[in-house]
C-alpha cells in the first residue's frame, strides 16, 4: 500500500494500466487472429512500455519478444499466420497479463487502507 499521500495518484496510474492493457490485450489477439503483423508489433510494443513503467518486469519482457517476431514479419510484409511458438508467446503474454492484471486490482483495493 502507498501512503495517503500518494494514494490517488497510485490508483490512477494503476486504474489507466489496467484499462489500457485490457485493451492492448483485445487488440493484439484480434490482430494475431487476422495475422495482422503491423497491429502486433505495435500494441506489443506500447505494452512493453506501459509494463516497464509499472515495473511489470516478466510481461515486459515477454511484450518485448512478441514485437521483435512481429516487427520481422511486419517489416517483410508477411501475412502469414504466426509460428505456433509465436502462439505460445501470446498465450503466455494472456496468462500473465490476467494475473498482473488480478495483482493490480488488488493493489488499488489496498490504497486507502
Amino acid at each position: 500500500c502507498v501512503d495517503e499521500y500518494g494514494e490517488d495518484l497510485a490508483a490512477s496510474f494503476i486504474t489507466r494500466f489496467i484499462s489500457s492493457t485490457q485493451e492492448r490485450r483485445r487488440l493484439i489477439g484480434t490482430a494475431v487472429a487476422a495475422c495482422d503483423w503491423e497491429t502486433i508489433y505495435k500494441e506489443a510494443h506500447s505494452l512493453k512500455g506501459s509494463c516497464a513503467y509499472v515495473h511489470a518486469a516478466q510481461l515486459a519482457q515477454l511484450a518485448y519478444e512478441l514485437q521483435v517476431v512481429a516487427k520481422v514479419e511486419w517489416q517483410a510484409g508477411s501475412n502469414r499466420e504466426p509460428e505456433p511458438d509465436v502462439v505460445d508467446l501470446v498465450a503466455r503474454i494472456e496468462e500473465l497479463t490476467s494475473r498482473t492484471l488480478e495483482e493490480m486490482k488488488a493493489a488499488v483495493g489496498c490504497v486507502g487502507s
